[in-house]
């Protein structure tokens, strides 16, 4: 979890108004136990590992997508949610403010305002609409097979 798992649950735990189902997904029965105490007053479910298919209908049913990694940047589960058009929070880490002055495409948090910021998420239905097209932006400019394969034609012909 990168340290960031606590301090998502625990902002959840203080959301008392609103009704969140959390998704934990990569986490085993270990994490689960340790966070017990926490995960108790809060609706969950959590899958050690989800294959393909499985992944794609959890993407279906996820609101906002949340990875609280204090090292994490682009990874593959950022960049499956941006294709799946949700949401994306993470932690206003260096590496992070550097793609958002790419493509604002992450809604950012600190470690004192994670749960407000997911509420902002879910309260602001145009905001979500326009980081999920800047993220497709963000996908096709620099992740699409053609401008990848396009970048290692260019780094091998060096």
């Amino acid at each position: 979890d990168r340290g960031g798992l606590a301090l998502l649950l625990n902002e959840i735990k203080k959301m008392k108004t609103r009704k969140i189902s959390l998704h934990l997904v990569g986490v085993g029965p270990s994490y689960i136990e340790k966070y017990n105490s926490v995960l108790s007053s809060i609706e969950y479910q959590y899958d050690t590992y989800l294959n393909r298919d499985e992944l794609h209908h959890a993407f279906l049913k996820t609101d906002i997508f949340c990875i609280p990694s204090f090292s994490e940047a682009l990874g593959l589960a950022n960049i499956e949610a941006l294709q799946y058009s949700k949401p994306v929070v993470v932690l206003d880490i260096p590496v992070m403010r550097e793609l958002v002055e790419i493509e604002p495409m992450y809604f950012l948090a600190t470690v004192e305002n994670l749960g407000s910021k997911i509420e902002q998420v879910v309260d602001n239905a145009h905001e979500r609409v326009v980081k999920c097209k800047s993220g497709h932006k963000f996908l096709n400019e620099y992740l699409s097979k053609e401008s990848v394969f396009s970048r290692w034609d260019e780094i091998f012909d060096l």
